[in-house]
């Protein structure tokens, strides 16, 4: 069974799909396709889009006004992050079980 993410009245859990809230960001969803670090799709991922709570969206809706006025734009390589995608990860870490995942994040990202 397939789920339509693209409308929110059927989402009730809070998450949009981010490019009905901010067209202008480039989305570059890879665990939807071959060009990933495991080299093939990842579960969980029907769709090459980027779901994200309201409030994270409205949050990149306002950055996005900035940045677009400097002449930037942002582009987005994941976000909400289904369950059975974290298992597929683990499960393609598992030959190696001394390896873990390491994601730093910078405060300057934090800032308001």
């Amino acid at each position: 069974m397939r789920t339509d993410y693209r409308s929110e009245t059927m989402d009730p859990s809070g998450f949009v799909l981010l490019a009905d809230y901010v067209p202008q960001i480039v989305q570059e969803i890879r665990y939807y396709s071959t060009y990933s670090f495991i080299g093939d799709r990842i579960d969980g991922y029907e769709e090459p889009c980027a779901l994200l709570t309201k409030e994270a969206a409205r949050a990149l809706k306002a950055a996005t006004g900035e940045f677009l006025l400097q002449g930037f734009r942002l582009k987005v390589f994941d976000a909400y992050r289904p369950a059975c995608a974290v298992k597929h990860f683990v499960l393609e870490n598992e030959p190696y079980p001394d390896t873990y995942f390491e994601f730093p994040v910078s405060s300057a990202y934090l800032r308001r």
